[in-house]
């Protein structure tokens, strides 16, 4: 009986460990946060695991939901010195093949200006910012995403899917 009870488990665990990985490739969520672990204070980002291209667009945004966690047991203080700095990210294929990047807005002048916010214990803040795709540069694919926000880094992966075909006009 010992025998059946760990081949139960052990077959449990498979089962398991499998609709995990399925889902993940069939994209069953809408949005994937992948938080990159390395520390007490978390960066996780959240994309779309799949986003379709418009056709007839120069550049296209992918939302992004940027959430940084305190998992410390003190509280911690953001820091930066140039806010137009703060939001940093590389776009490569899957393979690592620089594709897009960008940081600060150059048509914007960036003035040095201390800029801090508190997070208290298990405190949580989110932001949504939209990262403009330069459509030249991309196919249906797969791509990853590294992001750089408040001293803190993550990265996702994205699927580029194809554009849908135009949907025929109503009749009248």
């Amino acid at each position: 009986m010992r025998g059946h009870k760990s081949t139960l488990i052990i077959m449990a665990l498979i089962v398991i460990v499998g609709f995990y990985f399925n889902s993940q490739e069939e994209g069953i969520s809408i949005f994937d946060f992948n938080p990159w672990r390395g520390g007490d204070i978390e960066l996780e980002l959240g994309v779309p695991q799949q986003h379709r291209l418009l056709s007839g667009y120069a550049t296209q945004n992918l939302p992004v939901v940027l959430r940084i966690v305190n998992r410390t047991d003190d509280p911690h203080i953001l820091r930066t010195n140039a806010p137009c700095k703060n939001f940093r990210y590389v776009i490569t294929t899957s393979e690592g093949e620089f594709v897009q990047s960008a940081g600060q807005d150059t048509k914007t002048p960036c003035t040095d200006t201390l800029t801090q916010k508190q997070l208290e214990v298990g405190e949580a803040f989110e932001e949504l910012r939209q990262v403009p795709l330069d459509a030249s540069r991309y196919v249906t694919g797969d791509y990853k995403l590294r992001i750089r926000y408040w001293h803190h880094e993550a990265q996702a992966n994205i699927r580029l899917l194809a554009p849908s075909a135009p949907s025929a006009p109503a009749a009248p």
